[in-house]
């Protein structure tokens, strides 16, 4: 495509980016054109970008946006490149339209997220609007004796949101209202497909957090983080989705509406069932909205960098920091071959600084922050290579990237399985060798990472 509009691969330069990240790229003018999610949409248009394309139409998904710099429109040469792309993505629209069983196959071959792949192309799409559209599709669903799989954002890794032959998909991205913010009460109600990262900026406009923070914020969807109970970088000190969900409005399979949980803090009698929908992926009821927690944006926030020689010896130092009751509100420990996989991917240096990076954040009031770091930074020095501090939000933003970028540079390097597992806390040595020992009988690359 850039040869036939006369440019040289050589003259674009592909990256991937977090918003924190592109923002500071379209300020300095280096983005011209940009195939991307709502994160980086707004973003983008912040900094005089045009939208070329919209998800809503349907040429890419409901997150999808296309779009380019006027400079980059200005200049011809970069236009007829922009036009020539947006000319083979309608083709290729046209294409997997008339010919759904080999797109499917093709999906099948080439898309590697999501956990699973489709044997077949759905029998239709539903694009809800509302919680009625959701209604009226799982009553006829049912009555027709349909499989209905509900999707969003399409980020989450377990397959759940898979969709065979015979299925019908439930698509419930264009329900992305943020219904009611009360900073009083600290608590939001949003439809489910309001993104992670848009819920935490509106209630940062009221000095208040959305508190999960998975490594897909930008683009993953509330409804999506309810539905895999997703953890998130913040999950030591503040847990994970369900410890922020106090109510659920839902459809059950029949088109029945129900609402658990309640908006108070305190709420014991009853069955808990809005913790039984969290992380049903699907299966129990489809969520039309959710009354979510949110928390005060903390006064301050103290980024510690631990690098060790092995990955061993940054568990042993985990676990050092558990025994002496600190409570940090996140912490990551990423081995060597992650480190590499990043830099190669995105031009740091971090695996020459180690083998093995402790991430910590402390945050809270500022004496108690800074406290609890001194005292991390103390029980690290004696176990690490090298220890880092930072109360610069920039500065710590940049060194969480490294972290959310994991995932997305080692799937650079070919098709990646995810698995969790839970290890006592009293028991990292014990868990790395025999992780390495599996590596090395089963001859498989295991890359690891860890929080307490």
């Amino acid at each position: 495509m850039l040869e036939q509009a006369g440019l040289s691969y050589d003259d674009v330069k592909v990256q991937y980016l977090l918003p924190t990240d592109a923002q500071a790229a379209f300020t300095s003018g280096k983005i011209e054109a940009w195939a991307t999610f709502g994160g980086y949409k707004a973003v983008a248009e912040l900094q005089g970008g045009r939208l070329l394309v919209n998800g809503a139409d349907g040429r890419v998904s409901g997150y999808g946006f296309i779009g380019a710099s006027e400079k980059a429109l200005a200049d011809k040469d970069k236009k007829a490149a922009v036009a020539d792309y947006l000319r083979r993505l309608d083709k290729a629209l046209a294409w997997s339209r008339k010919n759904p069983d080999d797109y499917a196959k093709a999906i099948q071959q080439n898309n590697g997220r999501s956990g699973s792949h489709p044997d077949g192309v759905p029998l239709a799409v539903v694009h809800a609007a509302n919680a009625d559209h959701v209604r009226t599709t799982l009553r006829h669903a049912h009555a027709l004796r349909v499989p209905v799989v509900p999707g969003g954002a399409g980020t989450g890794l377990s397959g759940g949101a898979t969709a065979g032959v015979g299925t019908l998909v439930l698509d419930l991205s264009r329900m992305n209202r943020i219904l009611d913010l009360d900073p009083h009460d600290q608590i939001a109600v949003v439809e489910p497909g309001v993104t992670t990262a848009e819920l935490d900026r509106v209630a940062g406009e009221f000095g208040l957090r959305y508190a999960p923070d998975p490594a897909s914020a930008a683009i993953s969807t509330v409804g999506g983080n309810i539905a895999t109970n997703a953890g998130g970088l913040r999950c030591a000190k503040y847990g994970v989705t369900r410890d922020a969900v106090r109510g659920l409005d839902a459809v059950l399979a029949d088109g029945t509406p129900v609402r658990t949980g309640r908006h108070t803090v305190k709420g014991v009698t009853g069955y808990d069932l809005t913790a039984l929908l969290t992380g049903s992926e699907g299966t129990l009821a489809v969520i039309t909205a959710a009354t979510v927690r949110l928390r005060p944006v903390p006064e301050a926030t103290a980024t510690v960098a631990a690098y060790f020689d092995s990955f061993a010896e940054g568990a042993e130092a985990v676990a050092a920091l558990t025994a002496a009751r600190l409570e940090p509100s996140m912490a990551e420990l990423l081995d060597g071959p992650v480190l590499e996989a990043v830099d190669e991917a995105q031009g740091t240096d971090l695996r020459s600084r180690g083998g093995a990076l402790l991430l910590l954040q402390c945050d809270g009031r500022s004496a108690a922050a800074e406290a609890e770091a001194e005292l991390a930074v103390r029980l690290l020095r004696d176990r690490a290579a090298s220890v880092e501090t930072t109360s610069d939000p920039v500065e710590a933003e940049r060194l969480l990237t490294d972290r959310r970028l994991a995932l997305p540079s080692l799937e650079r390097l070919g098709r990646v399985l995810i698995e969790d597992i839970a290890v006592p806390r009293t028991q990292p040595a014990a868990a790395v060798r025999e992780i390495t020992a599996i590596a090395e009988r089963h001859d498989v690359r295991i890359r690891r990472a860890r929080r307490p």
